[in-house]
């Protein structure tokens, strides 16, 4: 099993820094990355809202 994700979530709090495509920066849980947003698991990965 690949476990490289879980090496740098720990580094992270949890985490990870993300460059959103408008240009800012943040931080956002791997839980929340995976869980989506609008019931869309792919939510964090598309570009039309």
């Amino acid at each position: 099993m690949n476990r490289r994700h879980e090496r740098v979530s720990r580094r992270h709090s949890g985490g990870l820094n993300i460059t959103w495509a408008d240009g800012h920066a943040g931080w956002i849980s791997q839980a929340e990355i995976a869980r989506g947003k609008n019931g869309n698991y792919a939510w964090y990965y598309t570009i039309n809202h």
